[in-house]
């Protein structure tokens, strides 16, 4: 959902230095079934944002990806440990989402409210929950990036 969202933002956005064709937007699952594809609630839920994961298809992460890779966004603990342990010279640009958008942020004062929980086998709510965070943390991940633009 975070891939779809983000491309849809990223499409809609209404300055041109921030664009599609300057960010390559992709995911890869930590333990993704290879070729599955989105669950019925993501498809539903995502079609809400604009997205559509009909003929979305899951891919493992591997090394050259992480390797490839200027900026790895994760959802959980979990995963940003086991891309760090793939590859640990990227240890510097692997982050949870909420945690690069909410750098000095007090809010968040629980390391663990900086994970989006995958929802899968939660039920629809889960994926909606899911899905409205990582919108708002995506639409923080543009205001930074069009910053940075403005800089460089």
């Amino acid at each position: 959902m975070a891939e779809g969202i983000l491309k849809v933002l990223l499409e809609s956005k209404e300055r041109p230095n921030l664009s599609r064709s300057n960010i390559d937007v992709s995911s890869a699952g930590t333990a993704a079934y290879f070729q599955s594809g989105a669950t019925g609630e993501a498809i539903e839920v995502a079609r809400g944002y604009g997205v559509d994961l009909s003929l979305h298809r899951s891919r493992l992460l591997n090394k050259k990806m992480i390797e490839d890779a200027d900026l790895i966004l994760t959802m959980e603990f979990k995963h940003k440990e086991i891309v760090r342990r793939m590859v640990p010279a990227a240890a510097g640009k692997i982050f949870l989402l909420k945690e690069y958008v909410n750098t000095g942020d007090a809010e968040l004062e629980d390391k663990w409210e900086l994970e989006i929980t995958d929802p899968i086998g939660l039920g629809f709510p889960a994926y909606e929950k899911c899905a409205e965070e990582i919108l708002q943390a995506l639409k923080k991940l543009i205001r930074m990036l069009d910053e940075m633009e403005t800089w460089c």
